[in-house]
């Protein structure tokens, strides 16, 4: 969905798209990360089916919000949730999350009630302590960037910064790919500090909850095998500990395998499809 369709978020960042919550037989939530406007899920909203409604989560500051207030992971779940669960009608939920977004898409998972749930998380954070290392140690390579480019501006300093984020440590290419538009890749955005404050404290301190723990619907881990915030192995450890889960690594990849890899989100999919496939067979035996 481009971004001119989005709607104005509520006062809890929510934006809804696609047929009416009352008359749709499946729901689509996306949850961007940190930093992430909405418009990286277009491969995964435009367009949409017949039958479905479109519920996307603008962080603060993006996307129409305003930087009105940390992002809260558990009780921004359990307000969705709250919501969906009103929608008894609905036999299918998909869950799409982004880093920050895929800790609140796991909460949000352990809390729905409607039989049919799938979640597509895409580096997602490594429970507290992992994930709050793997933001220290990304300090850490600011302060080496800051030395090699001293007197640099904050769009540069940051556009370095990038490039760890999205192949992980060690030099970049030399030639930096371009993206669709024959530009080389860079950040969207270039944060301020409150923006980084808000969009990343909540989730360096999160633990996921028992209700997330035991839901049993599937998951599959979308990571980057070079990922500098959420170390592939820790992400590899969460899923062993939950039902039904599984991981596809992208090699070459850090913290934002999304980013000149649409492959991606043909492989999120094939899981959806792979899913309704699972449930169709199940279905059948149960009727037999």
């Amino acid at each position: 969905m481009s971004e001119k369709g989005h709607s104005t978020p509520d006062t809890a960042g929510l934006i809804w798209a696609g047929v009416p919550l009352a008359d749709a037989a499946r729901v689509l939530v996306i949850v961007p990360g940190a930093l992430t406007p909405l418009r990286v899920f277009d491969p995964l909203t435009d367009p949409v089916s017949s039958d479905t409604a479109l519920l996307l989560l603008a962080f603060p500051g993006l996307d129409g919000r305003p930087l009105d207030r940390p992002v809260r992971v558990r009780e921004t779940a359990r307000h969705v949730a709250r919501i969906l669960n009103g929608a008894p009608h609905v036999s299918r939920i998909d869950l799409v999350g982004l880093s920050a977004g895929a800790a609140i898409c796991l909460e949000i998972r352990g809390r729905l009630t409607c039989p049919r749930v799938t979640l597509a998380a895409i580096s997602a954070p490594a429970p507290c302590p992992r994930v709050l290392f793997g933001v220290m140690r990304m300090g850490a390579d600011l302060i080496a960037i800051l030395r090699e480019n001293m007197g640099a501006s904050w769009t540069v300093i940051w556009h370095h910064l990038f490039l760890v984020l999205l192949f992980g440590r060690g030099a970049p290419p030399a030639t930096l790919p371009k993206d669709d538009s024959g530009r080389p890749v860079g950040p969207s955005i270039t944060p301020t500090p409150k923006l980084l404050l808000y969009h990343g404290a909540g989730t360096a301190l999160w633990r996921p909850s028992s209700a997330a723990l035991r839901a049993r619907s599937p998951v599959c881990f979308f990571h980057g095998a070079r990922d500098t915030v959420s170390p592939a192995n820790a992400i590899a450890r969460l899923a062993r500990r939950l039902n039904a889960a599984e991981v596809q690594l992208y090699q070459d990849r850090g913290h934002l395998p999304h980013v000149l890899n649409p492959v991606l989100f043909t492989d999120i999919r094939r899981f959806w499809r792979a899913q309704k496939r699972h449930w169709a067979i199940e279905a059948g035996e149960k009727e037999s």
